[in-house]
């Protein structure tokens, strides 16, 4: 029961430490950030110079298979 008990606060000890760090350094996020962030999301989906392959067989598979019912 000793071990059990020991355990239990240990836990708890741990579990408020690492809440109070991870609280700690939460940081806000600034409108301008999330301008940024859509723009350049914008950028790089217009950017077709090298598709990836598993894009490129997607969009093949759903030419050929348009035609089915």
């Amino acid at each position: 029961m000793g071990r059990t008990v020991t355990g239990l606060i240990a836990g708890f000890i741990i579990g408020a430490i690492w809440m109070f760090i991870t609280t700690e350094h939460k940081r806000t996020i600034e409108p301008s950030d999330l301008v940024k962030s859509y723009e350049r999301g914008f950028q790089d989906a217009l950017n077709a110079e090298r598709p990836s392959d598993r894009l490129e067989y997607v969009c093949a598979a759903l030419w050929l298979k348009g035609g089915e019912r």
